[in-house]
C-alpha cells in the first residue's frame, strides 16, 4: 500500500549504486577489496530497487518483496566489517573472527526471513521511504544482531584509527567511518524525534542516506587505484 510513494529517488539512487559497483569491479587494485566495495554497492542498490517494486505492489507480493529487502541488508554490515577486515596491512585477528561470524548469524536471519512468512507483517510507503510491521517480540533477536553490527560499522574503524600507522591508510578507515556516521546518526535522528513517521522506516531511511557511504566507498577505491598506478 502506498500513499503517494514516488519512485524517483530510489531508482536513481539504485542506479547510480549499480553503475559504480560495475566501476569498481572494472578497474584496477587488490581484487579483494574490490569485489568487497562492489558487493556493498550492489547491495545498497538491491534495496532500493526492490522499495521501488515493494511500493508498487500488493497483497501477499508486497510482503515477499518486503522480506526480500530486509534479506538483502542483512548482509550489509557484515560485508562492511569484513571489508574493514581486508583493508588493514596487520590483520587483527578479532576482526577476523567478529567478521566472520557476524557473516553466520547474517545466514542464519537471512534462512529465518526466508522460510517465515510472518517476518513483515505489513508495509505502508510515504512519499520516498516505506515502513515495515513485525512479528513481535521475535524481530528484537534480528533487531539486535543488525544494531550491534551496524553500529560496529562506527566503533570498529574509529578504535583502529589511531593505532594504524599508514596513512592511507588511515584515510581509508575515515572514509569507511564518515560514510557510516553520514547514513547512521540521522537516521537515528529523525526516527527518535519523528517516531510516528519513521520509528518503522529505518531500514528504508538508511539506505537513502546510505548514498553518501556509496560515495566514500568510491573514495576509498579511487585512492586504490591510485596506489596500484604507483
Amino acid at each position: 500500500m502506498g500513499t503517494g510513494y514516488s519512485p524517483w529517488l530510489g531508482s536513481f539512487t539504485g542506479i547510480f549504486e549499480i553503475i559504480a559497483g560495475i566501476w569498481v569491479l572494472r578497474g584496477p587494485g587488490r581484487k579483494d577489496l574490490r569485489w568487497l566495495i562492489a558487493l556493498t554497492l550492489f547491495l545498497l542498490a538491491g534495496y532500493q530497487i526492490l522499495e521501488v517494486f515493494v511500493c508498487n505492489a500488493e497483497g501477499m507480493h508486497q510482503l515477499f518483496l518486503s522480506r526480500m529487502a530486509f534479506l538483502d541488508v542483512t548482509w550489509l554490515p557484515p560485508v562492511s566489517l569484513l571489508l574493514i577486515s581486508r583493508l588493514l596491512t596487520r590483520p587483527r585477528a578479532w576482526l577476523t573472527r567478529f567478521a566472520w561470524i557476524s557473516i553466520a548469524l547474517a545466514a542464519i536471519f537471512s534462512f529465518w526471513i526466508i522460510v517465515d512468512t510472518r517476518f513483515v507483517q505489513g508495509t505502508i510507503c510515504h512519499f520516498m521511504y516505506a515502513r515495515y510491521r513485525h512479528i513481535e517480540p521475535y524481530f528484537h533477536l534480528y533487531g539486535a544482531f543488525y544494531e550491534l553490527t551496524q553500529m560496529s560499522m562506527i566503533f570498529v574503524p574509529a578504535a583502529l584509527i589511531a593505532s594504524e600507522e599508514s596513512l592511507r591508510l588511515r584515510r581509508d578507515l575515515s572514509d569507511l567511518l564518515i560514510g557510516a556516521l553520514l547514513f547512521i546518526l540521522p537516521s537515528i535522528f529523525l526516527a527518535a524525534v519523528l517516531p510516528s513517521l519513521f520509528e518503522t522506516a529505518l531500514p528504508s531511511l538508511m539506505c537513502h542516506f546510505a548514498i553518501f557511504y556509496a560515495l566514500f566507498l568510491i573514495r576509498v577505491v579511487l585512492r586504490e587505484r591510485a596506489g596500484a598506478r604507483t
